[in-house]
């Protein structure tokens, strides 16, 4: 072998040498589950940003708001979150570890949503600020006390958002009309009640007694009601300010079903475009929902016949 061609070997050698020791010094990049690969241990979750902070706790398989109110939570919104926090996947190696990049990243505290996962000891299983990415697909995230930041693979910022009114579950009547038996409404100048016979409704008011189909227009818009009422906001403890007035209410209904317990509803009116609500004699929250509610039991015995 030439003098030459020694030298060539020689070179190769070393260059595949240092290439493996290289490698070999390289940290190995892996993908892993963010927050974990399964939420049955989660079981306190606080959120909070620079406008609020809620608390969510699980009660059996139920997640409750517990903090800055008690209250029962969308099922659409916890399952948006448990998808998005167990679907978080993240490279072992951060985008960044500088101080400065936090604030392009918005990790900061100020810019970034905090959210603290515990289990039922109270261990902490993960903390970390949740920062918005310019491209929808995903988000960043860093620990508090760390300067690394991951690239989530899902987009958290809009689910964590910790706004209270979008958290708390709002739906207030949720029936199944086939098992209406009857409703009577009461108001300052009326008092009727319409009875489910023989697959129509008998309406009677004073010596008035008329036959109505489901098909009837009011009956439509009150089934509706029935089956889908829902607040568009929440008084919490306040029930003292309104105790006298909801005592002379505009409008007071009693629903009897086969398959619940009867629903007794009081409503007054509130502002130019709410009513106020009162659920039975619970205090707190009552509830403000669209003045069509009101208005829509307030028809015209026109309006019964078809």
């Amino acid at each position: 072998m030439s003098k030459k061609n020694i030298i060539a070997l020689l070179v190769l050698v070393i260059a595949v040498g240092a290439y493996l020791i290289i490698s070999m010094n390289e940290p190995n990049e892996k993908v892993f589950n963010y927050f974990g690969k399964s939420e049955e241990a989660f079981h306190t979750i606080v959120i909070a940003d620079s406008s609020a902070t809620i608390t969510l706790v699980r009660n059996n398989d139920t997640w409750e708001m517990t903090d800055p109110v008690e209250s029962p939570i969308k099922q659409t919104k916890v399952d948006d979150l448990m998808k998005k926090l167990v679907g978080s996947k993240t490279s072992t190696m951060p985008i960044s570890i500088l101080d400065t990049a936090q604030e392009t990243y918005n990790v900061t505290e100020s810019l970034g949503t905090h959210i603290k996962i515990s289990d039922a000891k109270g261990n902490v299983m993960r903390e970390t600020i949740v920062g918005k990415a310019d491209n929808y697909n995903f988000s960043y995230a860093r620990h508090p006390q760390s300067t690394e930041i991951y690239q989530l693979s899902e987009n958290l910022t809009w689910t964590i958002k910790p706004d209270v009114k979008g958290w708390r579950e709002n739906v207030i009547l949720n029936l199944n009309s086939d098992n209406i038996l009857d409703f009577q409404a009461v108001t300052p100048e009326r008092d009727y009640k319409f009875t489910y016979a023989d697959s129509l409704w008998i309406f009677t008011e004073n010596d008035i007694i008329h036959q109505v189909t489901d098909n009837n227009e009011v009956m439509k818009k009150l089934h509706k009601h029935f089956q889908s009422l829902r607040a568009t906001d929440f008084l919490d403890k306040e029930f003292e300010n309104y105790e006298a007035l909801l005592q002379k209410p505009h409008l007071s209904l009693r629903i009897n079903s086969s398959d619940e317990d009867s629903k007794i509803i009081t409503v007054i009116p509130y502002d130019a475009t709410n009513d106020l609500m009162q659920v039975g004699s619970q205090a707190s929250p009552l509830y403000l929902i669209q003045k069509t509610f009101m208005s829509d039991f307030n028809f015209e015995l026109s309006d019964l016949i078809e």
